[in-house]
Parts: C-alpha cells; structure tokens; sequence
C-alpha cells in the first residue's frame, strides 16, 4: 500500500524552485520520510507541514518544493503494522495437503489423500478417513485467523503456547 501511494503520488503544483528556507514549509524537520530503493536507484521524498488540503513535499534529489494532497501524507504517516500481512494461514481448503495439531504433548494429524475412487479424502495419523466437512470447516477457521496487532517483543505466554497449528500445503509450504 505505501509503495502503491509513493508511485502513484502526483505534485499539485510547484511552490517554489528552491528551497530557500525549509522551514517555512516543515521541510526542516520533515514529518515523513520516504526511501524507495531499487537495485541501485534511491528516491527519497520528505513531507513537510500541511496547508489547507496539500502538503509541502520535495523530493531530495532535486532543488524544487511542491505540495501533495493531503491524502497522500496520511496515507504514508500510517505506521508499519498497516502494512504487515495479518493473515496467519496461506491453507486453505482447496490448496492444503496436511494439518499438524499440537496441545502439549499431544498432536492430531490430518493429511488429504485420495480413495480408490479418485475422490479426495482426509485421513488421520492412522489412516482411517475422517469426516471431511470437519476437516474443511477447521480449514476455513485456521484460514480466517488474522493479527489484530504486533508487539515489539515476544510474549512469554508463547514459550508454552495453548496450541500450534502447522499447516502444509499441495507444493510443500
């Protein structure tokens, strides 16, 4: 999302062809700032104070101030967690190949296979088939699991987790 804004982000107008004094427009002390790096190409774009709907931006590599809308510069001040991929599971029920449960010391395993038949079944760790509505229902919970935030340390209720759910799926993952 913050790459889609940096590269779709289009100046209003240009304010003035150098910047004289930077703090007139908040590009002292930028409030954002945004490297793109690409291979050995950098672009790094500092966004000042607001004015009105725009804001005061400049691209570092070049001499001119120009304005933003205002848009753009909330959408880069949002911080890195709005960014993270809060999907837990890439398994789903269609691509999903195995299923490892563990509790403590116990552990449920549900692997796909097929039955003479051709069809698609979910066996257990001792073969017998298992009911695969369940199996897929459970997919689709595990699935639907997201990260509503991230801390910057690891919890120690994580040493001795409630469960650990390994998902593989079809290529290997």
């Amino acid at each position: 999302a913050a790459i889609t804004t940096l590269s779709s982000a289009q100046m209003q107008k240009i304010v003035a062809p150098t910047v004289a004094d930077p703090k007139t427009y908040g590009l002292d002390a930028p409030t954002i700032t945004a490297t793109v790096v690409a291979g050995s190409a950098r672009a790094t774009l500092a966004i000042g104070k607001a004015d009105g709907e725009s804001t005061y931006a400049r691209d570092l590599s070049r001499p001119i101030v120009f304005t933003l809308p205002q848009a753009t510069a909330a959408d880069l001040e949002k911080g890195a967690d709005t960014f993270r991929r809060k999907d837990m599971f890439d398994g789903r029920s269609f691509n999903t190949s195995r299923i490892d449960l563990q509790r403590g010391a116990d552990t449920v395993t549900f692997e796909r296979s097929k039955d003479k038949d051709g069809k698609e079944t979910w066996k257990n760790a001792k073969g017998a088939t298992v009911d695969t509505a369940k199996v897929e229902e459970m997919l689709t919970k595990l699935s639907g699991v997201r990260a509503q935030l991230f801390q910057d340390r690891v919890d120690p209720a994580l040493k001795m987790p409630t469960l650990v759910a390994t998902v593989k799926m079809e290529n290997g993952k």
